[in-house]
């Protein structure tokens, strides 16, 4: 990152390294089902409902289903 602030660069995302560990992850996650029949080891490294609903912005879905669904 020095050297890309030293070129005035302001910001710089990696994408990749979200998918790569969303890859990881849904490899875990398979081997868990295939090897333990269920996610149950998996939960604490997981996002609970709530926040993911959060996060994937579903309060301001709802929000648009309601007002012209």
């Amino acid at each position: 990152l020095d050297e890309l602030r030293a070129l005035g660069v302001k910001i710089a995302l990696y994408p990749s390294s979200a998918i790569f560990a969303m890859a990881y992850t849904t490899r875990q996650v398979a081997a868990a089902l295939r090897d333990e029949g269920s996610t149950r080891s998996l939960v604490d490294r997981m996002v609970p409902l709530e926040e993911f609903n959060d996060l994937a912005g579903l309060p301001r879905w709802s929000e648009v289903e309601a007002r012209f669904g």
